[in-house]
């Protein structure tokens, strides 16, 4: 077995090694954006589409190489007498630069096709319309989520790749990068609670005491003076990119509050990180807030723009979550 490895000569070639190699093309593969998984998840709410996942095992070895590369024999499968030569690969192997887009080439080749046609604003995302429904895939390296009307939709397209790849049916998308999602009839809910009580632990806020808002209205941010006590910045910046993660993912509530304690990263103070242990004792007591995408036939933007009936002006208010004083809205009536 070891003799039938295609062996060169290594005078001819030099020693290459396949981190170096990279191509005049980017060897990166293109991934989903969250973005678009939030759009397809919004549509199957809207349009009672299923939703299933699928991963595929070992997705880098089933890339073909466009060009030429070579390898030193590995470590303990050198061959005796011939330690001066060295192999040519045939296909993509884990370790090169342009195994990821290798991969993605041949998954967008083999879906294309299928009769899915590629979207233009987001390269991971796929289509196809036929007398049996509609059928969206989302791809994020070797996880492809499948969204579809028609169960027979679903299931050709996980025959189809299984024919090609080795493939694990997950069944119904249950978690898709970080975040658990459940799909009733008419509703899809996002959640990162597992993820939130991990990050209150890192932390040490498991134990702090929880309040009501996620911002201080009194607090002083501006103030950065050499006079306010400094605090860790790597430990800074760490809190707050897990808390942005956690803002773009499924907590939209902490918004504001981690995009002001972003801009002071660089030379961040007491009086910032104190904000920011604030939107986790917040955090700590508003642990189990999902993300609900459901179908509705309102545009809430109407609120802001159009005059409207006390009936839907009161239904849409509602869904925005917008408090009104009355005691202000009777002082403008008088005046």
């Amino acid at each position: 077995m070891r003799s039938s490895r295609p062996l060169f000569s290594s005078q001819k070639i030099g020693r290459l090694e396949p981190s170096s190699i990279g191509g005049e093309v980017g060897p990166y593969s293109p991934v989903v954006r969250f973005e678009s998984v939030r759009a397809v998840l919004a549509l199957a709410a809207k349009h009672n589409l299923q939703l299933h996942h699928m991963d595929v095992a070992t997705a880098f070895l089933n890339g073909e190489l466009s060009e030429e590369i070579y390898l030193t024999q590995p470590e303990g499968f050198v061959l005796e007498g011939n330690e001066n030569l060295v192999c040519r690969l045939n296909k993509s192997l884990y370790g090169l630069k342009q195994s990821p887009k290798c991969w993605n080439t041949s998954l967008d080749g083999h879906l294309k096709q299928l009769g899915f046609k590629q979207s233009k604003n987001d390269a991971c995302i796929y289509t196809r319309v036929c007398n049996k429904g509609l059928c969206i895939i989302a791809v994020y390296v070797d996880d492809i989520i499948i969204a579809s009307d028609c169960i027979d939709e679903i299931n050709e397209v996980k025959s189809y790749l299984s024919a090609k790849y080795k493939m694990k049916d997950l069944g119904k998308l249950s978690y898709f990068l970080g975040v658990s999602v459940m799909q009733t009839k008419n509703e899809v809910f996002l959640e990162q609670c597992a993820y939130t009580k991990a990050l209150l632990s890192r932390f040490g806020m498991d134990n702090a005491n929880s309040v009501a808002t996620p911002v201080d209205l009194n607090a002083d941010l501006v103030t950065t003076s050499d006079e306010v006590e400094g605090c860790d910045k790597n430990l800074y910046q760490s809190a707050v990119g897990s808390l942005l993660y956690l803002s773009t993912r499924t907590r939209s509530d902490i918004t504001y509050a981690v995009n002001n304690v972003a801009k002071y990263c660089s030379k961040p103070r007491k009086n910032h990180w104190t904000c920011v242990k604030r939107t986790f004792r917040y955090m700590k007591g508003n642990m189990e807030i999902d993300r609900v995408y459901c179908p509705s036939n309102d545009m809430l933007a109407d609120i802001f723009t159009k005059g409207l009936s006390a009936e839907k002006f009161s239904r849409l208010r509602r869904k925005l979550g917008v408090v009104f004083f009355e005691k202000h809205i009777q002082c403008e009536k008088e005046c």
